[in-house]
């Protein structure tokens, strides 16, 4: 995913993997300008980010779903930001990931990378039988300093808006 602008400047790309006991998502940002404020910790979405979306609910309901119920909980969203922690991540509601779940994102010398593994009992739960299949979208918020307005880029159309389209991002 990119914009108008050079792809240093922000893009990303991610990849998707199992194994016998997590779903596994990484995503790499090349980001030309890391902004990063240390008095916007809880809100790492008001400054350089990566949002993972994750929703394992049945497909005959995920694909009724235009987007996220009021209380943003109808699937995982999981919003990450390197930062200064004792393990370089700053992780947006942090109580709501789920049990058994973790997240990290780091910088790297070309931006920064996050990965997320998700536990198939989680899967489960949501889809009420063994998992069989999930839909993802991610999205990059670049900023490229404090008076920067900020730009987000996501891979699928964003799910809450007029724009998405029913069962993109399948895996």
């Amino acid at each position: 995913a990119q914009r108008d602008t050079p792809a240093e400047d922000c893009s990303f790309r991610f990849a998707v993997a199992h194994d016998d006991t997590h779903v596994r998502l990484a995503v790499r940002i090349t980001d030309d300008v890391l902004f990063q404020d240390p008095a916007l910790s809880r809100r790492p979405w008001l400054q350089d980010s990566v949002t993972i979306r994750v929703d394992a609910r049945p497909v005959e309901v995920r694909t009724l779903a235009r987007g996220m119920d009021k209380h943003n909980r109808a699937f995982l969203t999981v919003t990450l930001s390197p930062g200064q922690t004792p393990d370089g991540t700053i992780l947006y509601r942090r109580k709501y990931l789920p049990k058994g779940a973790e997240a990290v994102c780091v910088k790297t010398q070309t931006g920064y990378v996050a990965e997320v593994a998700i536990p198939h009992a989680c899967l489960n739960r949501a889809q009420g039988a063994r998992w069989r299949s999930i839909r993802v979208n991610v999205a990059a918020t670049d900023y490229d300093g404090v008076s920067d307005a900020g730009t987000t880029l996501w891979w699928r159309p964003d799910w809450r808006g007029a724009l998405n389209q029913a069962e993109t991002g399948v895996f």
